[in-house]
């Protein structure tokens, strides 16, 4: 204790420099937390269940001839058949189980209120190989699975319950709407369980046997092995292995698939069929749950840890050398202290307590600051996504920064409390020490300071890049203008109205926001765009020789008569839609430049005809074309396309809507709101924005990592900047009577001042050389995530190079005049 209220004191003493150490631990503790709460919530974090390290996610890669859809929870190659899925299922041995998941947007309406959100089908044995207990009632069972369309049960999440009902027991037992269907709530979920897919958060969970029911628009048949739609999951037997099960599941599988599935493709190519044959079910590692936005956000977010690491580094560098600078200055204390029987050791001790004393001040301001930058960063991300990304700081987060508290000592504490404890005591006692211990000192402060500019070049270099790629991005012609329009969709198909009755119901919604005082335009398209949805379809041109490996797939967008307008697309050639292009009236389609390039209609685009999928009857004619759009995402190239009316179409449950408007986009979006929750109480509108902040939002990873870098390396320069600053103010303090001399034998001011700049300049010349490299290296590891812009680009490097060159030339400026400042006469006394 007596060491502890010292160290303390010796702190309180002379604050500065221990202030200063503290914001710069804070800061750096701080976001370093944050970053990783969000890359622990995404790739580390298991699920919230019993023996999570026991469950197996099921994939299939290969070939798929049919009915492929995919969601947030993997690709094409993770869905699987109804059919299979119940084949597999049988499976016992080396498993203890095989389940299946499929989420569906749901309207859930409890009486007066409709809400849009997400539902989750589930398999009977779903929460049972989850090993999940509810909070309230019981959880869906095998025997919920009685036959197709039986079993009309729910359970509610736990949020859900919380957040609709107040948490009322009485809940149990009571019907509620979900996507026209009743349903009885038979059961809460555990509170904390949000299903097994990051980016879905179900409000209710229903039999996987109610699916023609609850998507009745996307229906093949429950019989159909050509319809790929399931998610499947496992849990081994207690002490199987991967490889025995693996085996045991390829042996089903395998049967199956050539006996049973290879025959109903007998369309598909040779070459194709014999890799369909080869298709084998492949076991993952499933305890974080099942989830495509984990593989998509792996890089950015190992990217951004790494940057938050090397600030915290060039932090500790320069901590480290405030520090050394702190103890050197104390050399005299020292002294007397080993006179009077201090061993080194003691000393180092002592001064490393100080520097442990920082770092845990350090790591209590940096927790404030780390909930500050997750605030941040809900800012950054998409509304959708920022509940499933960021994490309040808990234990986990708390015991991270205490490890990099440790860390951080590691780094900057020990080395001075060893430098310092080393040193020439007696002749510090003295007045004078022994040459070779200041040059070895001042050789370890140079090579402190060329570590923080090689870092801070390498961030520089790193952020440069991203902020063009950034700029690249956002200087993309998307081909429609987002300017002005505020965007909603609306799924009338969920809400159990009649395809007669959906169609009416769009437009009257076009009549009511038409109707709006600014509104200019309504337009609304069944694929919301630059929201990574999409849809297309294989087609047979007028003209164009398809076949086996001939690629015919086009994008596709059923459309109203006011889309081009509102969305600002210019109609090239022919016409758009007119009401007149009516259910009954011949067959037309509008088709993008792309679909005129790829289908070779250049000179006969206008009254061309195709059809759909591998047919002769081509019963679609053109009858415009218009500008090239972006259509699932910013950075994907206009697909060819083409667009149909949608006042021709079947069984469109859903319709996005967009606004455009002469007034403030924020202000309309309140009456849309207002207006048709009068119009329809029963029909929920969902992603009410702007189109603006739609385009924003699919680019979030590239807009937060230009963001964030930036910041990083701005911080990371400044601090270099302290750091040249602090350990030239010390070095030539430490040469007063050095540089006295030299200016009493005749030097000049500006030799003296050449002599120093050289000494810098060489530093910033090994700094730059090895942050360049490791900016290339870096740049490269990254360049998947750059759009536009190589993973090197000299001028990037360039401008971080002068920008470190004027912080460290700025840095110089004021401790070589404070030095050269001191006469010959005063350096010598």
């Amino acid at each position: 204790m007596t060491a502890l209220r010292y160290a303390i004191r010796r702190l309180a003493k002379r604050p500065g420099i221990p202030i200063l150490i503290m914001a710069l631990l804070a800061v750096s503790i701080g976001t370093t937390t944050a970053i990783f709460s969000v890359f622990h919530k995404v790739l580390m974090e298991d699920l919230p269940v019993p023996e999570p390290d026991r469950l197996v996610n099921l994939r299939a890669p290969g070939p798929k001839w049919g009915f492929v859809s995919d969601d947030e929870a993997g690709d094409s190659s993770y869905v699987f058949s109804y059919p299979m899925f119940r084949d597999l299922q049988t499976l016992r041995g080396s498993f203890s189980g095989i389940a299946a998941h499929h989420a569906f947007a749901a309207n859930v309406s409890t009486g007066q209120r409709t809400q849009a959100g997400y539902g989750q089908l589930v398999s009977g044995n779903y929460f049972q190989l989850l090993a999940l207990r509810p909070a309230l009632g019981r959880l869906i069972a095998p025997y919920d699975e009685p036959g197709l369309g039986e079993s009309r049960v729910a359970v509610l999440s736990y949020e859900f319950w919380q957040s609709r009902f107040g948490g009322d027991p009485d809940v149990l037992d009571t019907t509620i709407i979900v996507n026209g269907e009743p349903l009885t709530v038979i059961g809460v979920a555990p509170k904390g369980f949000t299903g097994i897919t990051l980016g879905v958060r179900p409000q209710v969970f229903v039999p996987l046997t109610l699916r023609w029911l609850m998507q009745p628009g996307a229906a093949p048949a429950a019989d159909e092995r050509r319809a790929y739609w399931l998610y499947l999951f496992g849990r081994l037997a207690p002490g199987a292995q991967l490889e025995s099960a693996s085996t045991e599941i390829n042996r089903l599988y395998s049967a199956i698939l050539n006996e049973i599935e290879a025959p109903l493709n007998g369309s598909m190519p040779p070459d194709i069929l014999r890799q369909f044959r080869a298709r084998r079910v492949e076991l993952e590692p499933g305890a974080h749950g099942q989830s495509a936005l984990r593989t998509f956000l792996a890089q950015p977010l190992t990217l951004l840890l790494t940057l938050t690491g090397v600030v915290l580094a060039i932090v500790c560098v320069n901590a480290g050398s405030l520090l050394l600078a702190r103890a050197s200055s104390r050399g005299g204390e020292l002294a007397v202290r080993a006179s009077l029987g201090a061993t080194r050791w003691r000393l180092a001790a002592n001064m490393l307590l100080e520097a442990a004393l920082l770092a845990l001040a350090g790591m209590t301001l940096g927790l404030p600051v780390a909930w500050a930058a997750l605030e941040f960063l809900v800012t950054v991300l998409p509304a959708s996504l920022s509940g499933d990304l960021t994490a309040p700081i808990d234990s986990t987060h708390v015991a991270f920064a205490a490890v990099v508290a440790l860390s951080t000592l590691a780094l900057f504490g020990v080395a001075p409390a060893m430098f310092a404890s080393q040193s020439d005591l007696a002749g510090t006692l003295r007045g004078q020490s022994r040459a070779t211990d200041a040059m070895r000192l001042a050789r370890f402060r140079r090579a402190l300071g060329t570590a923080q500019i090689a870092f801070s070049l390498t961030l520089l270099v790193l952020a440069g890049l991203f902020l063009q790629s950034f700029r690249n991005i956002s200087n993309v012609d998307l081909g429609i203008s987002v300017d002005s329009i505020v965007t909603f969709t609306v799924a009338p198909g969920l809400s159990g109205y009649t395809e007669e009755r959906a169609r009416s119901g769009y437009t009257e919604i076009e009549e009511h926001l038409s109707s709006i005082p600014g509104v200019e335009a309504v337009g609304s398209s069944s694929v919301r765009l630059l929201s990574n949805d999409s849809a297309w379809n294989s087609l047979s041109v007028e003209g164009f020789a398809g076949g086996p490996g001939v690629n015919t797939n086009a994008a596709t967008n059923w459309v109203n008569s006011d889309f081009f307008r509102s969305l600002s697309i210019p109609l090239l050639q022919g016409r758009g839609f007119t009401p007149a292009d009516a259910k009954g009236t011949a067959n037309v389609a509008v088709v993008n430049e792309s679909f005129v390039r790829k289908f070779g209609l250049e000179e006969r685009a206008i009254g061309a005809r195709f059809g759909i999928g591998d047919t002769t009857n081509l019963d679609i004619e053109i009858v415009g074309v218009v500008g090239d759009s972006r259509y699932g995402t910013v950075k994907g190239a206009p697909p060819p396309q083409y667009f149909r009316p949608v006042d021709q179409g079947d069984e469109l449950e859903s319709m996005s809507f967009y606004v455009r408007t002469s007034t403030a986009p924020e202000a309309v979006g309140d009456q849309i709101r207002e207006r048709l929750e009068a119009l329809a109480p029963d029909l929920p509108i969902s992603d009410l924005t702007t189109m603006r902040t739609v385009a924003q939002d699919n680019v979030f990873v590239e807009r937060a990592i230009a963001l964030l870098s930036l910041s990083y390396a701005v911080l990371a320069t400044a601090v270099a900047g302290i750091g040249l600053y602090g350990m030239l103010l010390y070095n030539l303090a430490q040469r007063t009577r050095e540089l006295g001399l030299r200016l009493a034998l005749g030097a000049t001011a500006r030799r003296l001042r050449l002599m120093v700049l050289k000494e810098v300049g060489l530093m910033v010349l090994i700094g730059t050389i090895v942050g360049l490299v490791a900016a290339g290296i870096a740049g490269r590891a990254a360049n998947s995530l750059l759009y536009g812009i190589p993973g090197f680009d000299a001028f990037s490097a360039a401008v971080a190079v002068a920008i470190l060159a004027l912080v460290a030339l700025f840095a110089s400026y004021f401790p070589i005049r404070r030095a050269l400042r001191t006469t010959p006469v005063e350096a010598l006394r």
